[in-house]
């Protein structure tokens, strides 16, 4: 399975210890198009950091915070189990988020009101 971090979703939160950070991410293990991502299911890891880490420390805590963040076996199982047997996909968030202006008639202004100049 092919996990992928969403970009924008990084932090880094200072501690304490100046040499320490806490690291977050979303990331997701389905196949995702970015242009389409509310239609995966995230999940949110994070680890502490130390700047003395080695790129190779670094992979190793990433991958077991990505790995305590998703569910155990048997929890998957049963859950996509009975998502099989009683779900449907449905979208339930509007992408689509375009302003369309709607034109306006004023038919009557009471007297004494001033519409400011644009």
């Amino acid at each position: 399975m092919a996990t992928t971090i969403d970009k924008g979703s990084i932090t880094a939160k200072a501690t304490e210890d100046p040499k320490v950070f806490l690291i977050g991410f979303d990331f997701t293990d389905e196949a995702v198009d970015p242009a389409k991502g509310w239609l995966v299911k995230w999940l949110h890891a994070e680890f502490r950091y130390n700047t003395v880490m080695t790129a190779a420390q670094f992979n190793t805590v990433a991958t077991a915070a990505m790995a305590a963040a998703r569910k155990p076996a048997a929890e998957t199982t049963l859950e996509n189990t009975l998502k099989a047997k009683y779900g449907i996909a449905v979208v339930r968030t509007d992408p689509d988020t375009t302003v369309t202006p709607q034109p306006v008639k004023i038919v009557a202004v009471e007297s004494g009101v001033l519409f400011p100049e644009a």
